[in-house]
């Protein structure tokens, strides 16, 4: 059911964790606190295309490599 969300979430940690990076520093470059992070993270929150644009931009990344097209 939440298969998109999950799929959306687990790259960006998976991302996040093979560059290097904090969820606290990441929260903090694309302007979101670290727990609202995690529950994307986890697939537990629905986020805007802003927000998931801002974490990618916040790694320092381009959405083709985070979600591997």
């Amino acid at each position: 059911m939440h298969q998109m969300r999950t799929f959306v979430g687990k790259s960006l940690r998976a991302h996040r964790l093979k560059i290097g990076m904090t969820q606290e520093e990441v929260a903090h470059g694309a302007r979101t606190n670290p727990s609202h992070l995690g529950r994307i993270e986890r697939g537990e929150d629905n986020p805007t295309i802003d927000s998931v644009e801002r974490i990618i931009r916040a790694m320092h990344a381009d959405p083709k490599e985070v979600f591997g097209l």
